[in-house]
């Protein structure tokens, strides 16, 4: 005799398989019956599926989408990469995983109690938006939270709001252009913004960056017109801080017309 106390797990449930229930509404005498399970799980809007994925990497938590065949962790940084098709709700081993695409999810961690996630750009979820707006979860204690579907929308997490400095012909040694920085914003060193020189120089011309006065990195712009950006870090920028672009010295009698446009970031 089977022991009645061992339980399939939730990757070995297929829909086709039929499950022993009650139905109150049969007649007396045929109230027992079976159910298949695909059925139970949309009537009850579970929205777990076991999904077969050799050696998937994924932990209870993450968000995933359909990707070439397989599955990918969803992240921010993009609209594509943003729209998950669910949550991993349980990973009974190494190349199998439980989908659930919507409802209450359990078995997570460090939450508060009423707050929004949302996803952010690593592929985790925080309390404000990545770089692509994408809501996720409400959290209903600290473990557990409802579940929402896929819903993102470019450029509401972080809003670009462009700041542009430059120079209208020739360029003498030293000359400054400047912007005075409206909301709190900051530049991101990986990819600050663009460069354009009508006139390109005879050898590399290297223009400070600064803020408020004091370097903060530079951008180069090559004889061939090809831009490249040093800068450490991000820049942080609060409402009345300035942002100055310095002119090398000595100058170069060549270039004319240069423009450079930040992209700050708000958040």
């Amino acid at each position: 005799m089977a022991n009645i106390d061992t339980y399939p797990t939730e990757a070995s449930l297929q829909d086709a398989d039929s499950v022993l229930g009650i139905d109150a509404s049969a007649a007396t005498g045929s109230k027992t019956n079976r159910f298949l399970l695909s059925a139970l799980r949309t009537f009850f809007g579970d929205q777990r599926v076991p999904v077969p994925e050799t050696a998937h990497g994924f932990s209870v938590g993450d968000l995933v989408y359909r990707s070439a065949g397989g599955w990918a962790q969803a992240d921010a940084t993009d609209l594509a990469s943003a729209m998950y098709t669910g949550i991993v709700a349980a990973v009974p081993d190494v190349d199998n995983f439980v989908l659930q695409m919507i409802g209450f999810v359990t078995g997570l961690s460090g939450l508060t109690d009423g707050t929004w996630y949302y996803l952010q750009d690593d592929g985790s979820l925080d309390t404000t938006p990545g770089t692509t707006w994408c809501p996720v979860l409400m959290a209903a204690g600290t473990t557990a939270g409802f579940l929402f579907p896929s819903r993102p929308a470019p450029g509401l997490g972080s809003t670009s709001n462009d700041m542009v400095l430059g120079f209208t012909g020739p360029i003498s040694a030293s000359v400054l252009d400047w912007i005075l920085v409206g909301r709190a914003c900051f530049i991101d060193n990986t990819a600050p913004g663009e460069a354009f020189a009508r006139t390109l120089p005879s050898a590399d011309w290297t223009a400070d960056i600064q803020k408020n006065g004091t370097g903060v990195g530079t951008v180069t712009i090559s004889s061939a017109g090809v831009v490249t950006w040093s800068i450490a870090s991000d820049i942080s920028l609060a409402a009345g801080d300035r942002i100055e672009l310095v002119a090398p010295d000595p100058a170069d009698g060549t270039i004319e017309d240069v423009q450079v446009a930040f992209r700050a970031l708000v958040t």
